[in-house]
């Protein structure tokens, strides 16, 4: 600081030896490091007691405690941010249907299942980290941003299939089951909300008792099924017409999002994509299985309701 003449407030954390240590664990993934995670941060309780015990100065320590804070943040957003991402990889290859992976090793895709216990339990678990005379609970931070990052992607799910039209319903039932693995297996370490509420909030469940869910099936069944599509006896499916009877639906674009919002991974998500690329352009068996899942009695029974309003509106 004293270099630096005044034009740096505060000692850079990417030169700071615990962030070095630290970060490096991090970053490389491996597991027999991960365990002694929490070990650089003793340098800053050595630093705290040589700065008030041995030089007695205050403003040394200060400069000690606004450092550990910001290394503890930034170690808490990158472990709580590669957990997420690691468990959702892991629980997007246990669903990833065994024969398509097959085929698409043959054909050169290469998608590794994520190394089991890279994380390990007593470090997830930790209640009490010893930092400059505090106990911190490692535990419930971790379980805090997980659980919003599982919001996030529950929210992202949905607002996906709002862009889309009902064929997506399919992929949006896969991807809420890939996230309720998800939580089940982070679960295990962290004591995380539980899924059906986390999910009831993304979906508006809490304050409507019309779910974001069915008021899109209701909209696309009133507004694009019975005006676009006509069933063909031979397949069991609702098919597109050739000739439009209405007005095409405008649809919003999904926003982008990162990778670990959908299946975990660019790869995961490509071979997904291409999965459910085979329930488009028809509405069929699945398609409603689906609905009556990710509903309910009591959703399918509102819906219902509405399109008899609807088309008594008609007549």
């Amino acid at each position: 600081l004293e270099i630096a003449n005044g034009t740096r407030i505060q000692f850079p954390i990417e030169m700071s030896l615990p962030w070095i240590l630290t970060d490096h664990i991090l970053e490389t993934h491996d597991p027999a490091l991960m365990e002694s995670l929490l070990y650089p941060l003793d340098l800053y309780n050595d630093a705290a007691d040589c700065a008030l015990n041995r030089f007695h100065r205050r403003f040394f320590f200060d400069e000690i405690e606004a450092e550990a804070n910001l290394v503890f943040d930034q170690l808490v957003y990158k472990l709580s941010d590669q957990l997420f991402r690691y468990y959702k990889q892991y629980a997007a290859s246990i669903l990833l249907d065994k024969k398509f992976r097959m085929e698409a090793q043959k054909a050169g895709w290469r998608e590794p299942y994520p190394q089991p216990n890279r994380y390990a339990a007593a470090l997830i678990r930790q209640r009490s980290v010893q930092l400059l005379g505090r106990s911190i609970d490692l535990s419930y931070l971790l379980s805090q941003r997980i659980n919003r990052a599982i919001t996030k992607s529950l929210e992202e799910a949905i607002q996906r299939f709002l862009c889309s039209d009902i064929t997506a319903v399919v992929e949006l039932e896969a991807l809420i089951e890939c996230n309720r693995l998800c939580h089940r297996m982070l679960a295990e370490y962290l004591e995380l909300d539980d899924f059906d509420g986390m999910l009831q909030e993304a979906n508006n469940l809490v304050t409507s008792p019309l779910s974001k869910i069915a008021f899109h099936v209701f909209w696309e069944v009133t507004w694009d099924l019975v005006k676009n599509y006509c069933y063909n006896g031979s397949t069991n499916r609702f098919v597109q017409t050739k000739f439009a009877l209405a007005e095409t639906l405008e649809r919003e674009k999904p926003s982008p999002c990162a990778p670990e919002y959908l299946w975990g991974s660019k790869s995961l998500n490509s071979c997904y994509e291409a999965i459910f690329q085979l329930c488009r352009g028809f509405i069929g068996a699945p398609h409603f299985s689906a609905i009556c899942r990710l509903l309910g009695y009591q959703g399918i029974f509102i819906i219902f309701t509405e399109i008899m309003k609807f088309c008594k509106s008609l007549v």
